[in-house]
């Protein structure tokens, strides 16, 4: 019984999605297994720099201050941070009259060389996320869904033994 290259390179073709698949299911069944910490994604947001994504926490803070650095009059303003949820490293700040907006100018040395980073909520990336209705996700879906949206293949194998 002989299968034409067709349908054996279709055969090949599920057989790499199964495995994938399998793949990933074993990683989730091994992080349930290791009872994964919860993450609360009330404040929870995604924020694109250049390409590159990263799944921040926001905190605001208010406070007084003076616009026109200092020479104009007293005004109420945010001191908004962003925090990467995994490394706890401050990806943004910011100190305005406005809460961080959903695009931002990030400046550098001349206007020419500004960009805009884009900031919105988590659930605009994947919807799934609003399934969990206490809003607390384990970070293992966090976690797929910061490599979903980087393309990276968590699968593949970067680094090879040598003999």
């Amino acid at each position: 019984m002989f299968k034409t290259k067709k349908e054996l390179k279709q055969l090949e073709e599920v057989r790499k999605q199964l495995e994938n698949e399998k793949q990933e299911l074993l990683f989730i069944k091994e992080q349930l297994g290791n009872s994964t910490p919860k993450v609360d994604t009330s404040n929870i947001y995604i924020w694109e720099d250049n390409g590159l994504y990263s799944i921040v926490k926001l905190n605001v803070t208010k406070y007084r201050g003076y616009n026109w650095g200092g020479l104009g009059k007293e005004v109420d303003g945010y001191h908004s941070t962003l925090t990467n949820i995994f490394t706890n490293e401050v990806i943004f700040e910011k100190n305005s009259m406005n809460k961080i907006e959903s695009e931002e100018l990030i400046r550098k040395d001349s206007l020419e060389n500004s960009y805009f980073a884009h900031f919105f909520p988590i659930y605009a990336a994947d919807r799934s996320i609003l399934a969990y209705a206490d809003k607390k996700v384990p970070m293992y879906v966090l976690q797929q869904l910061y490599y979903k949206l980087n393309n990276v293949n968590v699968n593949a194998q970067v680094l090879k033994k040598t003999k």
